[in-house]
């Protein structure tokens, strides 16, 4: 059927990550990690929560919808015609939202001491999410997207999980010490 064609829940269409080491003077080492990417795409459920609007591919919110608005104009048509099962949908939140980017960056200074040529010591400091940007994502196979994705909830189209866990990629900022012996 080809209303089951649409992205894949966790498609995130553009996505942008640099890694470097650079050597700076007295032995510092440092090294970033910057991750860029677009939004990924949400299913708009239900209000029982049981599937998706049957007239919409996949993930269509954010690929198909950008707004409220627009879902709003779809949804007046689907009742217009019937609804679902002869049941209305309810309007969407003109302020609801079906995606954010993703943005991140995290950093790792160190400086190995030597004590001699087979012995050595390096501290590390490491940072994640070093601006402490809050990036909305999903966690589940249900819901990649990290927003409401039930019409008709409370929640519908504001945001309900964030990456990451305390430490990774995307969490908020945290901080990480350790230690490297060589010996």
């Amino acid at each position: 059927m080809q209303l089951e064609y649409g992205p894949t829940p966790n498609d995130q269409r553009h996505r942008f990550t640099f890694a470097g080491t650079f050597d700076l003077p007295y032995d510092f080492r440092l090294a970033p990690i910057l991750t860029l990417a677009s939004a990924v795409p949400l299913d708009i459920l239900l209000p029982d929560a049981s599937t998706r609007i049957p007239q919409l591919q996949r993930n269509a919110g954010g690929r198909l919808f950008r707004s409220g608005a627009e879902l709003n104009a779809f949804i007046n048509e689907v009742n217009a015609a019937g609804g679902v099962n002869g049941q209305p949908l309810p309007l969407a939140p003109l302020d609801a939202r079906f995606g954010d980017n993703f943005s991140s960056l995290d950093l790792r200074a160190s400086r190995p001491f030597r004590f001699n040529e087979r012995i050595s010591l390096e501290p590390i400091v490491e940072v994640f999410n070093l601006f402490n940007v809050t990036n909305v994502l999903g966690v589940s196979n249900v819901n990649y997207s990290g927003f409401g994705n039930v019409l008709g909830s409370q929640n519908f189209g504001r945001p309900v999980t964030t990456a990451g866990g305390v430490f990774g990629s995307g969490g908020p900022r945290a901080f990480q010490f350790a230690a490297r012996f060589k010996f």
